[in-house]
């Protein structure tokens, strides 16, 4: 581990500091999105993770064998389909709403741990993901009030990507937890490299780049190194240390993100937000 997990206090600002992350980069996508396609975004973003990674896998090949099937179904839903998901989804829907529902993880975590992987939430945990889910909900009625691009259809890849997630973190707890986050990641990671190359040649990247999307590609690229190699890594070694539930509430705490990235850009914070902004912060207290 890079970062001593035993107190709480370090629990939750390593959970704050990946809410941070991955709250920005929908925004990072939708910038990615303006030159290049869904495919394309997801296939670089993945590439570049992949580059980064791979190097640090070298003195944990020993344990690639053994770990083979779990490490590439945990990249191919942790990772690789989401990436494309999202990127897709925000092709019709703005970047707060998708953060937005990215926020369904921690119910579907509880859902797919009591009936696959046969773990028993706490009562107050159960509680904790209905009061987050009923700020998340709130959030997204507000927030869909003031959408413009929104399309039902494009919301549901979202759900798609967090049912992913959700199922990943529970292969990651149950299965994958004797494992360190960078051996975890890193391992993983080196599936990846055949699949994004695979997708940037079958989408025509290569021949989609040209001067004037320089500053797309530098936007997907900041995406593969903080949102996917470095925050993965940090993730994973953060669920060792506690429950797959508090892992996946980080995405209770993106919509805030989303929330505050709004704010300085020019849009409206209201009453009802930071109230429902609130409630989402008690859920998490009762979560851990």
């Amino acid at each position: 581990m890079f970062i001593n997990y035993a107190q709480k206090s370090t629990q939750y600002i390593v959970l704050v500091l990946l809410s941070i992350i991955w709250g920005s980069s929908f925004l990072l996508m939708k910038r990615g999105l303006e030159d290049f396609t869904a495919f394309q975004v997801a296939g670089f973003r993945m590439f570049v993770a992949f580059l980064v990674l791979s190097p640090l896998s070298i003195k944990h090949l020993p344990k690639l064998k053994k770990n083979a099937g779990l490490l590439l179904v945990s990249v191919l839903l942790g990772s690789v389909f989401p990436a494309y998901l999202f990127a897709k989804a925000q092709t019709n829907i703005d970047s707060n709403l998708a953060g937005i529902l990215n926020a369904f993880v921690p119910c579907l975590t509880v859902l797919f741990g009591f009936l696959v992987f046969k773990t028993k939430p706490t009562l107050k945990q159960i509680l904790g993901v209905l009061v987050g889910l009923l700020g998340v909900l709130g959030l997204i009625l507000t927030n869909m009030q003031t959408q413009i691009n929104f399309d039902f259809r494009y919301a549901l890849l979202v759900v798609l990507a967090t049912m992913c997630y959700a199922f990943n973190v529970n292969v990651l707890k149950s299965w994958l937890g004797h494992l360190s986050g960078i051996e975890v990641t890193t391992l993983s990671f080196l599936f990846v490299g055949p699949i994004s190359l695979a997708m940037l040649f079958a989408s025509g990247f290569f021949d989609a780049l040209s001067p004037q999307s320089y500053d797309s590609l530098g936007y997907i690229a900041l995406l593969g190194l903080t949102s996917t190699a470095i925050a993965i890594i940090i993730f994973n070694d953060l669920l060792r240390a506690t429950s797959a539930l508090f892992g996946s509430s980080v995405t209770y705490l993106i919509p805030l993100v989303a929330i505050v990235i709004g704010f300085f850009d020019s849009e409206v914070i209201t009453l009802t937000q930071l109230g429902l902004t609130a409630l989402i912060l008690v859920a998490v207290r009762l979560i851990r």
